[in-house]
């Protein structure tokens, strides 16, 4: 057993520790179960795991002994044996199979449903993901996983059944949690053509597929949900609410997005006892009534959230952090600092005792503590734990990770705010650039590093500069999302700041009204942004 440090800071090995692609050794070995972290003292250790490294043995035996065998032979060893882990062994045998581009056996597996359908994702999920990528470019790589893609749900949606739909939900989570977003985003867009949501599940699966599909297909497919499936929808399922509920919010649709999480609460109070989903119920109202400027509504749904948490499970639970994190951010809004300090601290030692220093949601509490320290001034202790979750994020994630590079943009903000220029303009690029690699030049998270690099020029009064950033900024968003997304309006925004500087007040108060606009249609007539800008054109009109 060795601290990991020690490993990710090896000359020789260093790079190979650091891979998060589910398909080096190290993360396979973690998948399989044959090595195990563990934090102690604050420190992520690596320890071998000799129960993991059974079923990944037991896994060759079972492979060996029945090639040539029917799938009911591995249902038998999972049904009639007491050996334990069995179930594990006959996993282990499938993702052989896989490896060797042999799905027989699994497809049989999954039509059988009930147990057999939990252990058949991983070695489903290994058989989408089953690309060697390190000697491809991107392009080979991603028409491999169109490929695959196509060839396997052609193989399993060819006679669809619930079975089906389930394997392919549990698939899906698993290929999220191994952030291969470019074979993520592929396999949504192709299920969502392939389901049909004429029921319950496969409502899910199709609501579940929506997220990565380009904003007027969004809304299109949740229109034909809404208006075609009717039988749905009157089902009054509160999981089926919640999903259209995300998926509106997603969309700065927060009209049908508070209509339907409200829906979702109403049945879960009166039918139902499943307390995780109205956790997620009351978060996701708060959070959708915070982004629509409302934010006493937000802190009462937030404060609904942090009760259930507590009472039923527990101060130290992650669920219970998030809530506390979201109080945090409220009391933030509401200009009581001290306060979202409080709730932000009691995030992160939960999240410490729970989880450990290594941790991705201990990284994010970091983030938050050091947004807020930076908002009340305090740039010294913003760095500071900003720098704490960059140091955790990239021995988690690596250098190209969405979370390394968020951190990269709130370090480069902290010293754009303390007019240490050359430092902000450092940090901005580089979250920039592993955004740009990782995600392609259009997509949110660059169109975001655009906006910040466009305000850093602007307080360098490049105004030229910060114009080309502001307008990539605008138009990225535009494609991305659509033309009365609140982010389009907060470039058009900054647009007229920059003709203001300019001297171009025409120019500027045209920028300012098309943003006021776009923001009384999403965000209604009373959010601070919006009064916030109404003064820049009245301070234009005084002129």
């Amino acid at each position: 057993m060795l601290p990991v440090d020690l490993l990710f800071d090896d000359a020789q090995i260093g790079d190979f520790v650091k891979s998060i692609q589910i398909d080096s050794p190290y993360q396979q070995m973690l998948l399989e179960g044959v090595l195990t972290e563990t934090v102690r003292d604050e420190k992520l250790y690596v320890s071998f795991t000799v129960e993991g490294y059974f079923h990944f043995v037991l896994g060759e035996v079972i492979y060996k002994r029945t090639q040539g065998l029917g799938a009911d032979t591995l249902k038998q060893i999972v049904e009639g044996n007491k050996l334990n882990g069995a179930k594990e062994g006959v996993e282990q045998c499938l993702i052989r199979e896989v490896q060797k581009d042999d799905l027989n056996r699994l497809i049989c597996l999954i039509d059988e449903g009930g147990k057999m359908i939990e252990i058949s994702s991983l070695p489903l999920a290994y058989a989408f993901i089953n690309v060697r990528i390190n000697s491809k470019s991107k392009v080979e790589i991603i028409k491999e996983y169109q490929s695959k893609v196509e060839h396997l749900l052609t193989l399993l949606l060819e006679n669809p059944s619930d079975n089906d739909i389930d394997v392919l939900i549990n698939t899906v989570n698993i290929i999220e949690h191994a952030h291969r977003n470019d074979l993520l985003r592929i396999l949504l867009d192709r299920i969502n053509d392939y389901v049909i949501p004429d029921s319950k599940i496969n409502a899910l699966l199709f609501l579940r597929t929506i997220e990565f599909l380009d904003k007027a297909k969004q809304v299109y497919r949740l229109e034909y949900l809404v208006n075609d499936f009717q039988s749905v929808i009157r089902s009054r399922d509160s999981e089926i609410f919640f999903l259209l509920g995300q998926q509106y919010k997603n969309l700065a649709d927060y009209k049908n997005s508070i209509l339907y999480f409200e829906e979702a609460l109403e049945v879960e109070k009166s039918n139902s006892n499943n307390l995780f989903l109205k956790h997620k119920i009351y978060n996701s109202l708060g959070t959708a009534w915070r982004e629509n400027g409302d934010y006493n509504k937000a802190f009462c749904y937030y404060k609904e959230a942090l009760e259930i948490g507590i009472d039923f499970f527990g101060t130290d639970h992650p669920l219970t952090s998030y809530s506390y994190n979201n109080i945090g951010v409220i009391w933030s809004d509401l200009g009581d600092n001290k306060k979202a300090i409080q709730n932000f601290e009691i995030s992160l030692e939960i999240e410490k005792r729970v989880n450990g220093e290594q941790h991705p949601m201990t990284s994010i509490r970091y983030n938050n503590l050091g947004v807020l320290s930076n908002e009340i001034g305090d740039s010294k202790k913003a760095l500071y734990f900003q720098f704490k979750g960059l140091e955790v994020n990239q021995k988690l994630f690596g250098e190209l990770h969405n979370s390394t590079c968020r951190s990269y943009i709130n370090i480069g903000e902290i010293y754009m705010d303390i007019a240490s220029f050359e430092e902000a303009e450092f940090y901005y690029r580089r979250g920039m650039s592993g955004y740009e690699l990782t995600y392609g030049h259009c997509h949110p998270t660059v169109a975001e590093a655009q906006y910040y690099l466009g305000l850093l020029y602007l307080k360098m009064n490049q105004l030229n500069i910060a114009l080309e950033f502001f307008h990539n900024s605008q138009s990225q968003y535009e494609i991305i999302f659509n033309k009365d997304h609140p982010y389009v309006a907060r470039a058009k925004e900054s647009l007229g700041d920059v003709y203001s500087g300019y001297g171009n007040l025409n120019f500027a108060k045209q920028y300012f009204n098309d943003a006021i606009e776009t923001y009384k249609k999403t965000l209604g007539d009373e959010h601070p942004r919006l009064k916030s800008l109404l003064s820049k054109v009245n301070n234009i009109n005084d002129l």
